[in-house]
């Protein structure tokens, strides 16, 4: 029955979905390979990679430098080149990660602010337990931020999904 065929088409991979398969294979593969190439000490001599291998670790890195960053778009541009539309973007970042856990120094930073890190023992002896709570919760595993140059002597603020949790 036609019906039939068309339930056989629901199940067929698009062309996009495809394509992404064979990006995403070929991205693991050559990171692979680059980890391989590493010395005992984890380091890459770039200099002893080919040239796609040399073009894969640069876009490794650059994405490192870009990782999870917020940005401001500011302008969009649909322009014709050569009888296709291309379109481009101006964006300001806002902000980029900074660490993904917290040590006690960094929990102590994003609770209390740069000026409120007291080296007084009675001070310290009385935060003590809102840091470790604040630790526990959020110490082993979030994503920290800076900012803009403004306010960075100031407590941060906090963005979580803890429903019973104020903030």
């Amino acid at each position: 029955d036609e019906d039939d065929d068309d339930d056989d088409d629901d199940d067929t991979p698009t062309t996009l979905e495809l394509w992404y398969r064979r990006a995403q294979t070929m991205v693991e593969r050559d990171l692979q390979s680059l980890s391989e190439a590493a010395a005992v000490d984890g380091q890459i001599d770039a200099t002893s990679l080919d040239d796609d291998m040399a073009e894969m670790l640069q876009l490794y890195l650059d994405h490192q430098e870009t990782w999870q960053e917020v940005c401001l778009v500011l302008e969009k541009k649909d322009q014709q080149q050569q009888q296709q539309p291309t379109e481009s973007s101006s964006a300001l970042v806002l902000n980029r990660p900074m660490a993904l856990k917290l040590t006690e120094n960094l929990g102590q930073l994003v609770l209390l602010g740069a000026y409120r890190m007291d080296t007084d023992k009675k001070k310290i002896d009385k935060r003590r337990p809102s840091l470790e709570k604040f630790m526990k919760a959020f110490g082993p595993e979030c994503a920290v931020y800076i900012g803009g140059p403004d306010d960075q002597d100031q407590p941060a603020e906090l963005i979580h999904g803890i429903a019973d949790l104020p903030g």
